[in-house]
């Protein structure tokens, strides 16, 4: 199957949007987790049986995976704007 400019122009755009709109909600997060502080363990404290260390190093482990995540976002993103940067020439 043959990939046209176009359609590798459309992926680029749309992961691009995908990097930007996770990376908004990764801020939304870290601000809720560490700058709720205290707040937010006991909101969450509620729903689950969990000591504050046990719920800082979730927070963080949740933290770090959406970061590779937003990865896999963005390394695809750059490879196809390095491929169509080659069809271009």
């Amino acid at each position: 199957m043959k990939t046209t400019p176009f359609t590798l122009e459309t992926t680029a755009k749309i992961l691009i949007r995908c990097f930007w709109m996770g990376a908004g909600l990764q801020l939304f997060w870290a601000l809720w987790v560490f700058a709720g502080g205290q707040w937010a363990y006991e909101f969450y404290s509620q729903f689950f049986n969990l000591s504050r260390h046990e719920y800082d190093l979730l927070m963080i482990f949740w933290l770090a995976l959406w970061k590779l995540c937003l990865l896999g976002v963005l390394l695809p993103y750059f490879a196809i704007r390095m491929v169509l940067r080659g069809t271009r020439e």
